[in-house]
C-alpha cells in the first residue's frame, strides 16, 4: 500500500508534466493585431458584483470603471449583500443599483443582473479590481469577429502577494499567480484554449444566453462556463495586457480561503461535469480543462511525500525495496529531468525552489477540501477578506496547525532515525536515503511555517511603482525637484538628487495632468544607496485629488507593466531571491522614522566623562545628531552631551537609544538639543577630537 501511493504520487507529477505540454506546447505564443474600433461601439454593461467587501474598495473600482475612454458603457453594482451604503455610493458615482438574489452566490448575482441588462456585451469586475481607463478600448474591438464569446485578461495586483510580503520581495519576484495569468494563460489562447477566471473579462450577451448565463453547478463559475461556452462553438481570447489590477489575498487565513474555494469548485466539475465528457467540447480543450481541474489534487500528492519517509524512520516498513545505488541511478534523472522539461514548456516564468515552497504552504490546510467535495450537502461561498490592516506579528495557527503537526512529526521521526543510526549502525543506506528525503520535506515545511508567523499589514493603502515629477515648494520660496519612487492614495517615497534638509510640513505638485497639488507631511529622510528617500503622507487630500492620482497612476497600464517587467525572471534571479528572501526574513522590523539624512563617516574620538575615558567612533552624522560606536561594555549615556569639533552643526545633545548589535559592539544615536542647555545644565560626557 505504502509503495502504491507513492507510485501514485509519482504518476499524478509525470501526468502534470504531460498535461502542462497539452495546455501550453511549445514555442511563444503569437501575437495578433487588435482590431481597429472605428465604426464598432457596442453598448457595454459593465457589472461589479459585490457582497461584504469594504465601501472604499468598491469605490475605487467604480472611479475607475466611471472614466472609461469608451462612450455607450453603463455600470451597474450588483449587490448581495443588500447595503444601504452600496446603493448610496452606486447613485453617488452614476451607477445603477441593482439588489441581488442571494442565491447561488456571485453566478446567481451576475444572472440575477443578465436578465435585467440589455448591453451587447458585459463586462465583469471583482469589487477590488480596478480598470484601467483604456480597459474597453482596448477589449471590445476585438467582438468584430462575430464568433468570439469572450475576452479574458490577465490578473494583476497592487499589494504584494503572502509570500513576496512574508519574506520582503514585492518587486522583486512574480507574484505567486503569474506564472498562470502571464504564462499560462496566453500559451493556451495560441489555441483557443484561454478561459474566464472570474473578473477581468468582457462576454457577448448572445454567448452567455445561449448556455443559459453563468453556471451554477461550481463555486467557480467562471472556468464552468467557459467550458460550456467552448463546447457552445464560440471562441475565447487572451489580452495578454495589464488592463485591470486588483488585491491579492493578504493574509495565509485569506489565500486558504481563496484556494479552498477554488479547490472545492473545480473538484464539483471534476466529480459532476468532468470535461472529458462533455459533448462537443474538442479534443483538446477536453484535455486542457482537465488538466486544470486536475491540477487542484496537488495535495494529496504532496502528503505523500511528506509521510512516506515517516514510514520507515518510526516504524521500520521499506517504502520502496531496493539498493540505494539502483534507486540513485534511476531517481536523479527522474528528479532532474521533470524541472528541465518544465522549463522548456515555460522559458520566461521559472520557479526554482518557489514551486514546492507554495504547495507546501498550503497543502495541509487543503487536504481537508479533498473530502469535503466527496461529501453531499451545500457549499457556502465564503469572500476572500480585503483591507486587513495589523500593527504587529503573529501566528495564525488556525491556517498553520496541520503543517505544524506535520512538520512536527518529521522533525521527531529525523531524531529517532539519527539516534537509532548513531546506536545501532544497521540499514545505513535506508537511513541516509529516508533522513535525507525527510530533511528535504522539512526544510520546505519550515518554510511554510515562516509564511504563517505574519509580518505587520500596517500600509492600509496599496503601493503602486511608478516615476513622477513632482516639485517641492519650501516657504522661503524656493522649490526642490524630485521624482516619486512609488505612489499611493495616502503618501509616497520621493527620491532627491540633492541633500537638503526638509521642514516637516510640505507643499507639494505632482506631474499629472496640469499639476496636482497636496499638502504633506515628513515622515522620514534617509540616505539609501546614496540617495536620499524621503517618505511623504498626504494631509487631507480632497477627493478630487484622490480621484486624480487614482486614476493618474492605478488605472494606468503602463504603470503596471514597467512594475512587473522589473521582477526577476531567470532561474539564477530567482534563486537568489529565494535565499535573500531567506536571509531579510530574519531581519529585525524597523520603521523609517529619521527626519533628517545621515552623511557616513568614521572617525575615532574620546570619549571623556567623570572618571572616565574610552575610544568611541563616529558612526554618522545628519543635521540633528550622531550615531556613535562603542566597545566594550555597554555605555552610560545619561545627561547632557557636548561634541567638540563637530563634523556637523550639532554641538549638544542627548542619547536617545543604546542598542547591541554583537557581543561587545554598541551602538549610540545622540539627538540634538539647543545650546541654552547649557546654561541649565553641565554636560555629563564630552566627545573629545
Amino acid at each position: 500500500m505504502i509503495s502504491i501511493s507513492l507510485w501514485a504520487a509519482e504518476l499524478y507529477c509525470f501526468a502534470s508534466v504531460v498535461l502542462l505540454a497539452v495546455q501550453v506546447g511549445l514555442g511563444a505564443p503569437r501575437k495578433i493585431r487588435r482590431p481597429s474600433s472605428e465604426g464598432f461601439e457596442p453598448s457595454v454593461d459593465v457589472l461589479v458584483p459585490v457582497f461584504r467587501e469594504p465601501i472604499q474598495i468598491l469605490e475605487r473600482t467604480l472611479l475607475a470603471a466611471r472614466a472609461q475612454r469608451y462612450p455607450r458603457a453603463e455600470i451597474h453594482v450588483l449587490d448581495d449583500g443588500h447595503r444601504d451604503e452600496v446603493r448610496s455610493l452606486a447613485t453617488r458615482h452614476g451607477a445603477r443599483y441593482l439588489q441581488g438574489p442571494r442565491r447561488h452566490a456571485k453566478a446567481g448575482n451576475l444572472n440575477h443582473a443578465l436578465a435585467q441588462t440589455h448591453g451587447e456585451l458585459m463586462a465583469v469586475f471583482d469589487t477590488d479590481h480596478v480598470p484601467t481607463v483604456t480597459f474597453l478600448e482596448e477589449t471590445v474591438p476585438w467582438f468584430r469577429d462575430p464568433g468570439l464569446g469572450f475576452v479574458q485578461t490577465p490578473h494583476h495586483f497592487r499589494n504584494p502577494d503572502i509570500f513576496q510580503h512574508a519574506f520582503r520581495l514585492a518587486g522583486r519576484i512574480p507574484n505567486e499567480q503569474d506564472l498562470f495569468n502571464r504564462g499560462i494563460q496566453p500559451a493556451r489562447n495560441a489555441w483557443g484554449g484561454a478561459f474566464f477566471v472570474g473578473s477581468g473579462a468582457v462576454f457577448r450577451r448572445t454567448a452567455l444566453e445561449a448556455v443559459g448565463g453563468f453556471r451554477l453547478l461550481s463555486v467557480t463559475e467562471d472556468i464552468h462556463t467557459s467550458q460550456h461556452l467552448h463546447a457552445a462553438g464560440w471562441r475565447s481570447l487572451y489580452v495578454d495586457r495589464i488592463l485591470a489590477v486588483g488585491l491579492s489575498a493578504e493574509d495565509l487565513a485569506s489565500y486558504v480561503v481563496q484556494r479552498r474555494r477554488w479547490m472545492l469548485g473545480c473538484l464539483q466539475i471534476f466529480f459532476r461535469d468532468n470535461p472529458l465528457f462533455c459533448r462537443h467540447l474538442s479534443v483538446r480543450h477536453r484535455v486542457g480543462y482537465f488538466a486544470s481541474l486536475y491540477h487542484f489534487f496537488f495535495p494529496l500528492a504532496r502528503l505523500v511525500f511528506w509521510i512516506t519517509p515517516l514510514y520507515y524512520l518510526l516504524f521500520h516498513l521499506h517504502p520502496i525495496l531496493s539498493e540505494v545505488s539502483v534507486l540513485t541511478a534511476r531517481l536523479l534523472p527522474y528528479l532532474a529531468i521533470l524541472p528541465l522539461v518544465t522549463s522548456v514548456l515555460m522559458p520566461r516564468w521559472p520557479r526554482p525552489f518557489w514551486g514546492p515552497f507554495y504547495e507546501n504552504a498550503t497543502s495541509a490546510p487543503l487536504a481537508r477540501t479533498m473530502l469535503e467535495a466527496l461529501l453531499p450537502g451545500s457549499r457556502s461561498f465564503r469572500v476572500t477578506p480585503k483591507g486587513i490592516v495589523t500593527h504587529k506579528r503573529r501566528f495564525d495557527w488556525r491556517s498553520a496547525r496541520g503543517t505544524l503537526l506535520i512538520a512536527g512529526a518529521t522533525a521527531f521521526a529525523l531524531a529517532k532515525g539519527a539516534w537509532e543510526l548513531a546506536t545501532f549502525g544497521i540499514e545505513q543506506d535506508a537511513y541516509f536515503f529516508n533522513m535525507l528525503w525527510a530533511g528535504y520535506n522539512l526544510l520546505f515545511l519550515l518554510g511554510a511555517l515562516m509564511v504563517a508567523w505574519e509580518r505587520p499589514q500596517r500600509r492600509r493603502e496599496e503601493r503602486a511603482r511608478c516615476e513622477l515629477s513632482v516639485r517641492i515648494r519650501l516657504a522661503d520660496g524656493r522649490s526642490i525637484e524630485a521624482r516619486t519612487r512609488d505612489v499611493s492614495l495616502a503618501g509616497c517615497t520621493l527620491v532627491l538628487d540633492t541633500s537638503e534638509a526638509l521642514p516637516g510640513a510640505l507643499d507639494l505638485e505632482l506631474a499629472i495632468g496640469s499639476g496636482l497639488r497636496v499638502r504633506g507631511e515628513l515622515v522620514y529622510h534617509e540616505c539609501r544607496r546614496g540617495r536620499d528617500h524621503v517618505g511623504v503622507h498626504f494631509v487631507d487630500p480632497s477627493d478630487e485629488f484622490r480621484r486624480e492620482l487614482l486614476l493618474g497612476v492605478f488605472a494606468r497600464s503602463e504603470v503596471w507593466e514597467s512594475a512587473a517587467a522589473q521582477t526577476a525572471r531567470s532561474h539564477p534571479g530567482l534563486a537568489a531571491a529565494f535565499l535573500l528572501g531567506l536571509a531579510g526574513y530574519f531581519r529585525p522590523l524597523q520603521l523609517s522614522r529619521r527626519k533628517y539624512p545621515r552623511r557616513r563617516l568614521l572617525a575615532r574620538r574620546t570619549l571623556l566623562g567623570r572618571e572616565l575615558y574610552r575610544d568611541v567612533w563616529l558612526r554618522d552624522v545628519s543635521a540633528r545628531g550622531i550615531g556613535l560606536i562603542c566597545l566594550g561594555k555597554r555605555p552610560r549615556v545619561e545627561g547632557l552631551w557636548h561634541i567638540a569639533n563637530p563634523p556637523g552643526p550639532v554641538r549638544w545633545g542627548r542619547a536617545v537609544y543604546v542598542r547591541r548589535r554583537f557581543a561587545f559592539l554598541w551602538y549610540v544615536g545622540i539627538e540634538a538639543v539647543d545650546e541654552s542647555a547649557r546654561s541649565i545644565e553641565a554636560p555629563e560626557w564630552e566627545i573629545a577630537a
